[in-house]
């Protein structure tokens, strides 16, 4: 997925623009491939590399172009406010038994 977004990047000239960095585990296990866009705050889930495209059409903007979208930070509570759909994350301690990247 790192590539994929990071060649549709170059692809569009934007590399003075858009900086990726490659994280592990971000909490979000059963949402994988996670990208999380800032300032905007936007977090997507079950990202594939043929999405690179809409992702980057995403950002910074109201509409999402993936349908992907699981949570948008909200300046006016500050708080990340949960899509429909979108599942709760959980530590990486969670006793529940379910595979989580560590």
């Amino acid at each position: 997925m790192t590539k994929a977004v990071r060649d549709e990047i170059k692809k569009r000239g934007l590399d003075d623009q858009i900086h990726t960095t490659r994280t592990k585990c971000n909490g979000r296990c059963d949402d994988h491939c996670v990208a999380i866009a800032y300032p905007e705050g936007s977090w997507y889930r079950g990202l594939k590399p043929e999405d690179a495209g809409a992702l980057l059409d995403s950002l910074g903007k109201k509409d999402d172009a993936t349908g992907k979208r699981s949570h948008t930070y909200s300046r006016e509570t500050n708080t990340f406010v949960q899509e429909k759909g979108a599942e709760k994350g959980r530590f990486k301690s969670d006793p529940s038994g379910g595979k989580c990247c560590s």
